[in-house]
């Protein structure tokens, strides 16, 4: 699969922290995480409260994101389970509840990348 360009990579990053504040996520993060790994340009991670709400997002983004062209990717996880994972390949979205957000602090992992988006 070939990589998208830098912008339009942000840009879709910007559409999907867009939709989960419009959905009202919490604790909105956006990672440039070019410097650090191969396998992707920018990390977005969010938590949602219930199975309901998670799943809504998700089908609000893939809604969105059809529309846009952006149709490729892949999902991996339940909201049932706390962690939902979409693949948009440049850029990875995790969404968490914040209670298994907590247990695994998956951002520290990534620490050196640049914030780009904090929305508490």
């Amino acid at each position: 699969m070939n990589k998208l360009e830098d912008s339009n990579s942000l840009d879709l990053s910007r559409r999907i922290i867009d939709i989960a504040s419009d959905q009202k996520a919490d604790d909105i993060l956006l990672l440039d995480v070019r410097p650090q790994i191969f396998y992707t340009d920018f990390l977005v991670f969010f938590s949602m409260d219930t199975d309901r709400q998670i799943n809504a997002i998700i089908r609000e983004i893939e809604s969105q994101l059809k529309v846009n062209g952006s149709s490729l990717y892949t999902k991996e996880g339940l909201a049932e389970n706390g962690w939902v994972v979409i693949d948009f390949f440049d850029v990875i979205v995790h969404i968490f509840k914040p209670e298994v957000r907590e247990i695994y602090q998956l951002e520290k992992f990534f620490e050196s990348g640049t914030e780009l988006v904090r929305m508490i």
